[in-house]
């Protein structure tokens, strides 16, 4: 489980042999060969239990090390702490990690000395600290005078250890927690950890100096502390990853395995930088002890460099305004405009400000006027006053603006908009939502001929926030609001009469509101202007008109357009047919939060009509999953489950099925199929959340066939000490009897048959019996089972227990390759190359055994050389899968006939 490998790095490679002992001079009269020996011997053994751990057969590891660990071995005893801290081949339980941990650390074992000070630093199993303990566990680690009977290659470990004993011992000395307060000590403590490679160490200096509490305040070393903690953080995932890179790794998990480093780090740095502009906003704060708006120009430049939209803008109106250092009208439009494109309103208004004055950028009354309009929509009241010219254009802070709006909401229905949309959205007030009490304010300001207010208003109808949505409300405050040149709200309209809400679908109104909108800049009018041109609305199909407006759409950043103009390449509708130009058009509509266009990748992939491989249709699948597909949330589950198209990983598995199940009523057929793979899971051997009593306990609770089928089989792999493959083998006929005529269940009915099968030809639960076997065979194949049908076929072909009819036989085995199975397909071209089949070489039979060889397949390669098919493939084969199911069979949807995808 690689997510663990990760996130223990330190732990996964210290397990063998780094203690804290001092050397010693070796006493030949004191060796004694017999403990010579018994050492080897635990070594040895030792060897094996690791062996296992880093193979991920944790309960193997876990059987080795117990007895080993019981007679004092310190490394046994930090791994058995390992994986009961983390849930590795057990339960996790907290309470017996830190006692082996605890356990270790006594043998003076520098792992578990610095897990156990963790245990008792945090508080262990939810209980208190215990910062005296920690202090004891930790102190030892942080000297520099080690002396290790170790390897060479460990002693990064040691550095990794000391660095982060360093760190915490820091904490625990600054803050005086557990012993005496050493402030000084402490921070010697936190260098030390920071320049051994601690990122978190160099944060809390960066911050320290940021701060100036603990020391003189310096902005340039708490820059450089903070871009110190940023490239260790990205450094330790590096070497993290490189720790967990097995040769064996196939590309696709190391492409998992890079892309969860990076977003590690992304984290990381996200909140370093989060955590500078939080400090450099509270350096601003005017009166306070710590006010210092030059360090907060420091802090402010480093946040808003990594991309803080907020650090920007703040970063820009100091400049502005001369905050804290020289005033630069130049650098600080500079940063307001990029702060401007995230659409952050107190950018757009300080930026218009200096638009209308000309300072550091042209006068443009026009953009102004624009940026003006965005912020006033938004709520920001001084920009609705500048737009109409009623106040001086000054840079102005948020909080001013709050100031002037709440001064003027009770006489003035433009601030009681402003203060409404800052009441929806908690905007330096407390958040309502949607509630009456809004909806009257913005009717109020309707009723007065405010135009953002009708369309305000409007929107509690159109969308149903309070009660079931009336469209002919909506469009009468729409229609209203756009004959004040209000441009969201001649969207609105053209969109209520192009899908006919409440009112006789119109094409032409449509079109003329949607225009007029589009004139305005807005770009879902742009797109939905080149749909209807599609569909040919208005009469004839235009798609280069179409493609113009889509185009045009894109420019102004919609995504959706991009998907329109995806699905006129793939159609040859206004350009020629262009696969490849279609996927890139996809792919940005994807990348830009798009579903529809992920799922349409995932489609295309899967059914060929995109060249790519399995690991090219997963990766889609999985980017559904995470845009909220709840479908592709149990697919992906289900790839991990079963390693197909992607490597194996159950915890990935149980992340999507968790997923799937937040978004799923409980009782319903959706939430069965989670629980049932939820179950699966927790059947799993040799994998750290196997729970087998769990699983049990469920399928006992569910009352659905499924459940029972499963219940059925965990008795029969006697997997715990409930198992009792009689009693399997006696609620398996319960459920071919209670459900094989039952719609919906016959497919459980089926598969209780197949099991029923095996169970007699392997003794599982009764005695060995071939016709038994038969019976139960041919019971699942009447269902409709196809791995019955397969075993039935062969049965008829071969005469076994069943009465020879090979033309039967023959008939069921090529309706099943006919199908694509491919256990059908091999059965037929071995029969065909040990002549007892004769088949033209046109024949599709030839063509699909070629196609297994080309696939990976070793049993098709083994034919195809056999009936002398040429063929070429991957130098790695793929076995086949000795009993395909259904799922295994399963072919993906195909996609579905086109429409231009529009608002709603």
């Amino acid at each position: 489980m690689f997510i663990s490998r990760l996130v223990l790095f330190l732990g996964f490679a210290v397990l063998s042999g780094v203690s804290l002992h001092a050397q010693e001079a070796f006493d030949d009269e004191a060796f004694e060969a017999s403990g010579e020996l018994e050492k080897a011997e635990r070594d040895e053994a030792f060897a094996e239990v690791y062996g296992a751990f880093v193979s991920e057969e944790y309960r193997k590891a876990i059987r080795g090390a117990k007895p080993l660990a019981r007679r004092g071995m310190a490394d046994a005893q930090h791994l058995l702490g390992l994986c009961y801290q983390h849930g590795l081949g057990v339960k996790a339980n907290g309470k017996r990690a830190e006692y082996w941990f605890r356990l270790a650390a006594e043998q003076r074992h520098a792992p578990a000395m610095l897990a156990a000070g963790e245990f008792a630093f945090g508080g262990s199993n939810g209980g208190e600290a215990d910062h005296a303990a920690a202090r004891l566990y930790l102190k030892p680690l942080t000297g520099l005078d080690w002396s290790f009977a170790q390897r060479i290659e460990d002693l990064s470990v040691q550095r990794a250890i000391r660095s982060r004993a360093s760190y915490l011992m820091g904490l625990l000395l600054i803050d005086g927690l557990g012993g005496e307060k050493q402030v000084e000590e402490g921070l010697l403590m936190m260098n030390r950890a920071s320049a051994t490679g601690d990122a978190w160490a160099s944060m809390y200096l960066a911050m320290a100096y940021a701060e100036g509490k603990l020391m003189e305040r310096d902005a340039e070393l708490s820059k450089q502390f903070f871009e110190q903690s940023d490239l260790q953080a990205f450094d330790q995932v590096r070497r993290n990853l490189e720790t967990t890179r097995m040769e064996s790794a196939s590309p696709m998990l190391k492409k998992q395995i890079e892309k969860m480093g990076r977003e590690m780090a992304e984290v990381h740095t996200k909140n370093l930088v989060q955590s500078q502009t939080n400090l450099a906003k509270a350096l601003l704060v005017e009166g306070a002890e710590d006010h210092d708006p030059e360090s907060s120009r420091v802090l402010l430049r480093m946040a808003s460099e990594a991309g803080n939209t907020e650090a920007s803008f703040l970063l820009g109106y100091l400049l502005c305004e001369g905050i804290g250092g020289g005033q630069d009208f130049e650098e600080g439009a500079r940063l307001l405009e990029a702060a401007s494109e995230k659409n952050w309103v107190l950018a757009n208004y300080n930026l218009a400000v200096l638009l209308l004055n000309g300072w550091g950028v042209g006068i443009d009354e026009a953009r102004a006027d624009t940026l003006l309009d965005r912020a006033a929509e938004s709520g920001f009241y001084s920009a609705q006053l500048l737009l109409e010219r009623e106040v001086e254009p000054e840079l102005l802070r948020d909080i001013e603006d709050l100031e002037r709006c709440e001064a003027a909401e009770s006489s003035d229905v433009r601030a009681s908009y402003a203060m409404g949309m800052r009441l929806a959205r908690g905007w330096l007030v407390e958040a309502t939502g949607a509630t009456f009490e809004l909806r009257e304010r913005f009717r109020l300001g309707a009723a007065a001929g405010y135009a953002r207010s009708q369309h305000a208003y409007a929107e509690f109808y159109y969308w149903g926030h309070l009660g079931e949505r009336d469209y002919g409300i909506a469009r009468e405050y729409f229609e209203a609001a756009s004959a004040q040149e209000h441009a969201q709200s001649y969207f609105k309209v053209g969109y209520i009469y192009e899908k006919g809400l409440g009112v006789e679908a119109d094409a032409l109104k449509a079109v003329a509101y949607y225009e007029r909108a589009s004139d305005f800049g807005d770009a879902w009018a742009a797109n939905n202007l080149g749909a209807i041109h599609t569909d040919g609305e208005l009469g004839e199909k235009d798609y280069e008109k179409a493609m113009d407006y889509y185009l045009l759409a894109v420019e102004r950043g919609h995504v959706v357009a991009c998907f329109n103009i995806a699905e006129a390449y793939l159609r040859g509708r206004g350009r020629e047919v262009d696969k490849e130009a279609a996927a890139e058009w996809y792919t940005k509509a994807a990348d830009g939060g798009d579903l529809l266009s992920a799922q349409k990748l995932q489609r295309l992939y899967s059914n060929g009509t995109f060249e790519g491989d399995d690991g090219e249709y997963a990766y889609w699948v999985e980017r559904c999953a995470e845009m909220g597909d709840k479908r592709a949330m149990l697919d992906i589950a289900r790839f991990y489950e079963r390693g197909v198209y992607v490597s194996k990983n159950l915890d990935r598995s149980l992340y999507w099925i968790n997923k799937y199940m937040e978004t799923v009523l409980e009782g319903t057929p959706e939430w069965e199929s989670a629980v049932l793979a939820l179950i699966r899971l927790m059947g799993t051997e040799d994998w750290h959340g196997h729970d087998p009593e769990k699983a049990f306990l469920l399928c006992e609770e569910l009352e659905f066939a499924e459940a029972k089928l499963i219940l059925g089989m965990l008795h029969l792999r006697e997997i715990s000490d409930e198992s009792d493959p009689k009693k399997g083998v006696s609620i398996l006929k319960r459920v071919y009897k209670e459900s094989r005529k039952v719609d919906g269940e016959k497919n459980a009915a089926a598969k209780a048959a197949y099991e029923l099968s095996n169970c007699y030809l392997k003794g599982n639960g009764v005695r060995r019996d071939m016709k038994q076997r038969v019976k139960w065979m041919e019971a699942s194949a009447e269902i409709g089972f196809k791995p019955a049908r397969y075993y039935m076929a062969r049965y008829k072909i071969e005469g076994v227990e069943v009465k020879r009819d090979e033309l039967e036989g023959l008939a069921e085995m090529d309706d099943l390759a006919d199908k694509g199975m491919s256990l059908a397909i091999l059965y037929l071209g071995r029969m065909m190359a040990n002549g007892e089949l004769d088949r033209p070489e046109d024949d599709l039979l030839w063509i699909q055994i070629k196609e297994l060889a080309v696939a990976g397949n070793r049993k098709a390669m083994d034919v195809a050389q056999r009936l002398g098919i040429e063929w070429k493939g991957p130098v790695e084969a793929e076995e086949l899968d000795p009993e395909e199911t259904e799922e295994s069979e399963g072919k993906k949807e195909k996609a579905p006939e086109w429409s231009p995808s529009v608002l709603g």
